[in-house]
């Protein structure tokens, strides 16, 4: 990604999935997905606790941190902020700082 690419005003927007991090924190993400899936009546990527999540990540499976995201706006010069997020899903905008 380069920020040269973007006009005066231009803007970048990236909707991903955040990757967890907080073992302790799992469970109330497990409880969030149910929610999602009753409301929503959409499936959202499971695991049966912390352990399982963090084997299923993979090659083709390895969503980023949100520090990551930031860390790397950031080294472009950019100002970034999460202007919605879903569950673990962001969208995160970012702006020429």
């Amino acid at each position: 990604m380069s920020r040269d690419r973007l006009t005066g005003d231009g803007l970048i927007l990236l909707y991903d999935r955040l990757r967890l991090t907080e073992p302790a924190l799992f469970p109330a993400q497990q409880a969030i997905w149910r929610r999602i899936e009753q409301v929503h009546g959409a499936s959202m990527r499971t695991a049966k606790d912390f352990a399982a999540y963090e084997a299923d990540l993979s090659d083709t499976n390895r969503p980023a941190r949100l520090d990551d995201y930031r860390a790397w706006f950031t080294d472009l010069g950019m100002a970034s902020q999460v202007l919605h997020l879903h569950g673990n899903v962001a969208l995160i905008g970012a702006a020429p700082a």
